[in-house]
């Protein structure tokens, strides 16, 4: 994880860009909404919207699993190594069992820090998401932990989901590999941005 690009990457041109489109979109649409994303949002997420997300710990990230895992192992940290191959050349290993919570109080230290800083929060989701991905505390169902958790700190300030078409598939999955790789959210918070641009154009339309 690399918290230093909460300081490079806000003033990155692309990023920019992307950040002001998502901007305008999202406050023409809570302009014509009754309800506002938060509050459309946390009618279907109230068990984990409970306290801020700044203060979720790994109980938290552990009840979010059971939300969309149900298996027996449903909300247990993975104890044996795990690894991905997103194609033959390329293995992602994730990290061991024993650096699952340090990493994840790591985590949440430094979505604190962005916070501080007033980095944009679609940045923060952004790395949160990727590195929750990357350190892989569970055995199945990181995706769509990470999903669910990204969505409620989305929600929280009235963003929306981080949606992943399965037409996005490559993409989304070349990012996350990118990102375990170069240790920098850049390319993939692009991505993530574009993403929720186009869900607030689908939730407009």
């Amino acid at each position: 994880m690399n918290c230093k690009d909460f300081e490079k990457l806000p003033s990155d041109p692309e990023i920019c860009h992307l950040l002001a489109g998502l901007e305008s979109l999202r406050a023409q649409f809570l302009s014509v909404q009754v309800e506002s994303v938060a509050e459309d949002t946390q009618g279907r997420l109230a068990d984990v919207l409970e306290k801020p997300f700044q203060d979720f710990e790994l109980a938290d990230f552990c009840k979010a699993h059971t939300m969309v895992f149900q298996e027996s192992e449903a909300g247990e940290i993975r104890t044996l190594p795990a690894l991905f191959s997103h194609n033959p050349e390329l293995i992602i290993r994730f990290e061991l069992p024993a650096r699952i919570r340090p990493r994840l109080n790591e985590l949440m230290d430094c979505v604190r820090d962005g916070q501080k800083r007033r980095v944009p929060l679609p940045l923060i989701a952004a790395l949160f998401f990727a590195e929750f991905c990357d350190i892989h505390p569970f055995s199945n169902g990181n995706g769509r932990t990470a999903r669910l958790l990204a969505g409620v700190f989305l929600a929280q300030q009235d963003y929306p989901p981080f949606v992943v078409p399965e037409q996005t598939m490559p993409e989304y999955l070349t990012g996350l590999a990118d990102y375990s790789i170069e240790r920098t959210v850049g390319p993939f918070s692009k991505f993530f941005i574009r993403r929720l641009s186009a869900t607030l154009v689908e939730l407009t339309n």
